[in-house]
């Protein structure tokens, strides 16, 4: 079930939503190893897997809490309704796998290999991605609280009608991404690569540095029908 995020305000007051460090994954002292392969509706709790753990191809309903994973392939796999809660996943490999309408709560990725990732309707809230591959990644209608993306490869991401709030996207490559009927509030761009992005008006409410303004600018003006014209008389109706 998705947990409510916190907000930022006290009860009774009017809620004030900022970006800030996501809370980090809340692991145990000691682990032990997975027991059974992860499969439909098996829970690894508490777990420390590696690369020789098993993970079916197809799969749902699966549950990881409180656990580390370092080098576990999901590789082209196909899991419906995942739930990662309180997790550390260092060189995992999710290269063109569906993780399609997921769950994660207080997870970390760090130098995970993710290009082609389809995971539309992720639910995500206090989510780290580091140095993660992410290119061609399919966050569609994802609905993302308290998130970061911290230098991550992003070409070409799509991020169609998701719900963007209180994230930040720092020094990420985001050339071609889709932003096309996002909703955001409180969106942290600094330093990432923004040419060529699609739907740059949907990102209002978002902030951007001073040496950000040129490459966002081209792709803000075709959103809203400006087109760039130095000879008058091309540009007359």
């Amino acid at each position: 079930m998705w947990e409510d995020p916190a907000h930022d305000h006290q009860p009774g007051s009017v809620a004030v939503v900022t970006t800030r460090v996501p809370h980090a994954p809340r692991l145990p002292s000691m682990f032990s190893a997975p027991d059974a392969a992860l499969d439909d509706e098996v829970i690894w709790d508490g777990v420390e897997a590696s690369g020789s753990a098993d993970v079916r191809t197809v799969a749902a309903d699966c549950q990881i809490t409180a656990s580390r994973l370092t080098g576990v392939r999901f590789t082209g796999a196909d899991h419906h309704h995942l739930r990662l809660i309180d997790v550390v996943l260092d060189d995992c490999e999710f290269s063109g796998a569906v993780l399609s309408e997921a769950t994660f709560v207080r997870v970390e990725f760090n130098r995970c290999r993710m290009s082609g990732l389809v995971a539309s309707g992720l639910h995500a809230q206090e989510v780290t991605w580091s140095g993660c591959k992410l290119d061609g990644v399919n966050y569609r209608a994802a609905q993302m609280e308290h998130c970061r993306w911290n230098e991550c490869l992003m070409a070409e991401a799509d991020f169609y009608a998701a719900k963007l709030t209180a994230v930040s996207l720092y020094g990420c490559d985001l050339t071609g991404a889709e932003f096309s009927k996002a909703r955001c509030d409180v969106v942290n761009l600094h330093g990432s690569t923004l040419e060529r992005i699609g739907g740059a008006d949907a990102l209002r409410g978002s902030c951007i540095g001073s040496n950000q303004i040129v490459a966002l600018a081209l792709p803000l003006f075709a959103a809203v029908g400006i087109r760039v014209d130095d000879d008058p008389e091309r540009s007359d109706p």
